[in-house]
């Protein structure tokens, strides 16, 4: 039986977090694994420079609507991340 996992998380270019650390782990355990990057950041905002765009409301519904017009938005797992923070982030 196929378990299906929605996973709505960051994404990073350079390092694994996010989306970019947690869908190969879950493909290799046997999970379809569809992802919505919340966020595509040019690296951990650990770092003392990074550059990129964040998901508004509007894009994450937009995205979600797509998967439901063509029916395959039914989920066993949904899977968030949450940013984290850092002294002296933006």
């Amino acid at each position: 039986m196929e378990c299906r996992v929605l996973s709505i998380q960051s994404h990073v270019v350079r390092g694994y977090v996010g989306n970019k650390s947690a869908s190969f782990p879950l493909q290799v355990l046997g999970f379809e694994v569809d992802s919505i990057n919340s966020v595509q950041f040019s690296n951990h905002t650990g770092y003392s420079h990074w550059k990129g765009q964040v998901l508004t409301a509007d894009e994450l519904h937009v995205l979600y609507e797509g998967i439901k017009l063509n029916n395959v938005h039914h989920y066993d797992y949904v899977l968030t991340g949450r940013r984290q923070t850092f002294p002296n982030s933006p």
